[in-house]
């Protein structure tokens, strides 16, 4: 019995001691949320799909007075099939959305960054 008992112990001892003491964490592949376009264009959504598009056709507004990149977005628009007298509207409109994403995100960012700090704002966790 005190041998079996001895052998238990001992496998135990053995098991716990073999094991890391902080638990490895498995992180998912990079690409488990990733859909490729050129294979499976449905499974983008149209939200994502349209900031897209906006995006690759809007300037920032450093590069609003840059030929080479207006020569880029022209070349682009070229591309999509709008018409060449629409181009001023398209590009009116997605400059539009861009400065006023750039302004949200910016406004966002700003709170967040604020919220996760609170020792830096005053909040009841700063240290006195």
């Amino acid at each position: 019995m005190k041998v079996k008992l001895s052998l238990v112990v001992f496998m135990a001892l053995s098991m716990f001691l073999s094991r890391p003491a902080v638990a490895q964490h498995q992180h998912a592949p990079e690409t488990a949320n990733v859909i490729d376009g050129s294979k499976f264009p449905e499974r983008i959504p149209d939200n994502i799909a349209y900031k897209l598009q906006f995006f690759f056709i809007s300037l920032t507004p450093d590069k609003l007075n840059d030929p080479a990149a207006q020569t880029e977005r022209l070349a682009f628009l070229k591309q999509t099939g709008i018409s060449e007298k629409e181009f001023p509207k398209v590009i009116e409109i997605v400059d539009d959305f861009r400065n006023r994403y750039e302004k949200l995100s910016a406004a966002y960012n700003q709170k967040a960054t604020a919220a996760a700090k609170p020792w830096r704002n005053g909040g009841p966790n700063t240290i006195r």
